[in-house]
């Protein structure tokens, strides 16, 4: 290989020679030197380097390549000789006082560096990009506090402010300056409130180091109280949410709202940015006070519809952690959903056949669903959405919910139109269009349509961004490495089936058999999988922990091992309450699966269990 370089570097060598060549000799004679720089070959490089800088005595891109050549090889003295004698040249050229600073700085000599760097100043003190072109030779040397100096000087020098708090302000929350960086960053909204949105992320930045937030809070609640501004407010209800006082962020944000005169504009923008970070009860609280205070709004339906939606999600919170990949629907708690759903009744009611209807409807239907086994109810109003109101953003949702609904219930074909029809659906996007294909392949595999399975699988498999992807992988493999006993594939097939209609002792049965068959090769480690899947429907963990170290103990060659382990660990975990056996599964999982898919949730969880954070689980 090194020979193979070396002849190619010959190559160029020559062409770069070749007379005429005008560009291209410079191009090729660069590109010569660059490749015996990487190869070790400096004093060559350096020769090459020298004969371009004749060529081009002012190319700037080249003294820096030569200089860093010298730095490289801590060759300082030549890099000190050679940017002094291109400033004798070039004095006017800013960045030589720059490099030549550097160098200096290096080797120790701190004065000398920065003795050079304000040699540059002076060449142009009149010009704000002089300042800023050495403090960025002086943050590169690490030198922060006097690219703080520089920076400040130009300020004062140019009369621009804004010109400089960008970068001031990450100089000093670099150097955990954080007062500092706030008075730049509050100085600049001063001047220019629309930068607000940029200076809340160069907050976001640094406000989690220690004293960040307090010092940044303490400067803008200061600028807050001596300015009219309410752009501070708005800043103060951003590090309100950022340090967890949401009732102070809640009363920032409304009094940003009055004072100017937003009329609940600002404040909806509010709960909706509150709402996706998942402050649900901040969300409904914002919203709950938008319905009440500006019933005429624009904004009214969605805040009702957002309001209901933020209570619920702080319901979804508290609950059970479903971790079962099957199990029996339970409506125990369904209680604690009653004034929601009262609340998406009311809205329909309301809005009647608008989308914040629609929108009431499928909230409405996923609680009669999900959480108070009501299934027939629910596909109603799901059915009402898709059929009558296809334009609606819940439409293809709802498409998803029926079909859901119909295989739990065994309509096999007509859970096969809705998804053909989510399928085909326009407002269905590519996402979920492949994942309405996986769907609609699993239930042709469960109804013995191999084929056709095997053709959608493939499509849905080439899609790895999809999260059905690798379950394709793994049914696709399934489903070739069984092609010769159709059958005994079939029997599988119906085992899914019945587990998908919650027929778990029966489902149960026939994984048992297939499972304890070792002439099925592949097939009985997903049916031993399967088996441990219905016993843990079933509450029986134990008897699951025994199916599951079948597959990676006694199978040297497991296609499902790490799957296994993954598994075994939340039994351990949630259904057993032993955390640190299921940290154990976990260390095994990335201790014989290296090249596993699963090791990043396993590290997640392997951190999740080693803290002390409470569960809830079923």
């Amino acid at each position: 290989m090194k020979q193979i370089l070396f002849s190619f570097i010959i190559f160029l060598f020559f062409t770069a020679n070749l007379p005429g060549q005008g560009n291209i000799n410079f191009g090729n004679k660069l590109r010569l030197a660059e490749s015996f720089e990487r190869v070790g070959e400096y004093a060559r490089a350096e020769q090459l380097y020298l004969e371009l800088l004749q060529m081009q005595p002012f190319n700037s891109a080249i003294v820096q390549s030569l200089n860093k050549l010298y730095l490289n090889q801590k060759d300082y003295s030549k890099s000190v000789e050679f940017l002094t004698s291109r400033i004798k040249t070039n004095p006017v050229d800013i960045t030589l006082y720059g490099l030549l600073g550097n160098t200096y700085y290096i080797q120790g000599e701190y004065k000398t560096a920065f003795d050079s760097w304000e040699d540059g100043i002076q060449k142009n003190p009149g010009a704000a990009n002089t300042y800023k072109i050495l403090s960025n030779f002086a943050v590169e040397s690490r030198a922060f506090d006097k690219a703080a100096e520089f920076l400040n000087r130009g300020k004062e020098i140019v009369n621009d402010p804004k010109m400089f708090a960008y970068d001031l302000g990450f100089i000093y929350s670099t150097t955990m300056k954080f007062s500092k960086a706030a008075e730049e960053y509050c100085n600049l909204l001063l001047i220019e409130p629309q930068q607000l949105q940029v200076i809340k992320s160069r907050i976001n930045q640094y406000i989690e180091s220690p004293g960040a937030a307090d010092q940044t809070f303490n400067v803008a609640l200061r600028f807050s109280e001596e300015n009219s501004s309410p752009v501070f407010l708005d800043l103060l209800s951003f590090l309100y949410v950022k340090t967890g006082e949401l009732d102070l962020a809640f009363e920032a944000a409304v009094k940003y709202d009055e004072r100017s005169a937003q009329s609940g504009n600002y404040l909806f923008l509010f709960a909706q940015e509150v709402f996706r970070s998942g402050y649900y009860d901040l969300a409904a609280k914002s919203f709950k006070y938008l319905v009440e205070k500006y019933p005429a709004s624009a904004y009214y339906a969605q805040s009702r519809i957002y309001y209901t939606n933020s209570l619920e999600k702080e319901l979804e919170r508290t609950e059970v952690f479903k971790w079962k990949p099957f199990e029996f629907p339970d409506s125990s708690g369904s209680w604690k959903y009653n004034d929601v759903a009262s609340s998406y009744s009311e809205l329909i009611e309301l809005f009647g056949n608008s989308e914040p209807a629609n929108a009431a409807r499928f909230g409405l239907a996923d609680i009669l669903f999900l959480r108070k086994n009501n299934p027939g109810k629910a596909y109603e109003l799901y059915r009402t959405i898709f059929d009558k109101y296809p334009f609606s953003s819940a439409a293809v949702p709802s498409g998803f919910r029926l079909a859901e609904i119909d295989i739990r219930n065994g309509n096999i074909e007509s859970a096969k139109l809705y998804l053909e029809k989510v399928i085909a659906h326009r407002k269905s996007s590519p996402d979920e269009k492949i994942s309405a294909k996986y769907f609609l392949s699993n239930l042709m595999f469960k109804n013995g349509e191999f084929n056709p399975a095997t053709q959608i699988l493939e499509e849905v498999a080439n899609n790895l961004k999809n999260e059905n992807a690798n379950d394709a992988i793994g049914r696709l493999m399934l489903i070739k490495m069984s092609q010769a006993d159709s059958s005994t594939l079939q029997i599988y097939a119906n085992a899914l089936k019945l587990a998908d209609e919650m027929k778990f002792e029966a489902a149960l049965e026939k994984f048992s058999a297939l499972a304890e068959n070792d002439g099925l090769m592949f097939l009985n480690e997903y049916s031993a999988l399967g088996k441990s899947q219905m016993l843990v429907g079933l509450g029986r963990y134990q008897e699951a922990l025994t199916s599951l170290k079948s597959l990676y103990l006694e199978n040297q060659f497991s296609l499902l091992g790490d799957k296994a382990l993954l598994f075994e660990a939340d039994i351990y975990y949630y259904g057993l309450n032993e955390p640190e056996n299921a940290q154990k599964s976990l260390n095994y999982l990335l201790e014989k699966f290296p090249n596993s898919l699963y090791l990043d949730i396993s590290r997640e969880k392997i951190n999740l269990y080693s803290s002390n954070v409470k569960k809830r689980v079923i």
